[in-house]
């Protein structure tokens, strides 16, 4: 299975993340709509955040290497952490994305119960 690269796993979490960011209005067809962008977009977030792990693992493994072995255990943490800051901070944004979109398809399953069970009190 092929690894997204990191600058393309930036730039996806950026378009992803300015659609969550879009207020969805009440109508039922759109929140139908936005919950199979969602859902597309949860699947796809869950493999970039698997991706994104694969890099900071690979990173962090590299850092380790690069520091010197009189280095307390506790120094070689923080420098680790520090030379694999952008990483970590990728994994991190993608597990949020990929719970929003869970959060989000919530709420449009609420909404469109909503709109059903307004629907059956006028109609019926």
């Amino acid at each position: 299975m092929q690894i997204t690269s990191f600058s393309d796993l930036l730039k996806e979490a950026k378009e992803i993340q300015d659609y969550l960011e879009i207020t969805c209005s009440d109508s039922t067809t759109e929140a139908l709509e936005r919950g199979r962008d969602l859902m597309v977009y949860m699947a796809r977030s869950g493999k970039m955040l698997a991706d994104a792990k694969m890099h900071l693992n690979t990173a962090r493994n590299c850092a380790r290497r690069l520091v010197p072995a009189n280095v307390s255990a506790m120094d070689k943490k923080f420098i680790v952490e520090a030379d694999t800051a952008e990483y970590s901070q990728l994994t991190d944004w993608l597990e949020r994305i990929n719970k929003t979109c869970y959060h989000q398809i919530e709420f449009l399953r609420t909404t469109i119960s909503f709109s059903k069970a307004e629907m059956t009190q006028i109609n019926g």
